[in-house]
């Protein structure tokens, strides 16, 4: 069974969502470029517009986000 691929366009880049979760109602999105592999970005849904992606806000995030990749990579 073949997933559909879902794609966010950031700065003219299409890049693609390889994996997300969700801590204390924040969802973070871990993105790879479609076009380079070593392209890659940790982004955030807007809590004020779902369909919206931002950059993190702090060092703080960014460190939550690597952590739960990293979990969900070793689940």
């Amino acid at each position: 069974m073949e997933k559909e691929l879902e794609v966010i366009e950031i700065d003219n880049k299409e890049y693609c969502v390889i994996n997300e979760a969700t801590y204390k109602e924040k969802t973070f999105l871990y993105l790879s470029n479609l076009l380079d592999e070593e392209d890659t970005l940790i982004r955030k849904v807007s809590s004020e517009d779902k369909s919206t992606v931002v950059p993190l806000q702090d060092e703080n995030e960014f460190e939550i986000a690597c952590n739960l990749l990293c979990k969900n990579i070793i689940n």
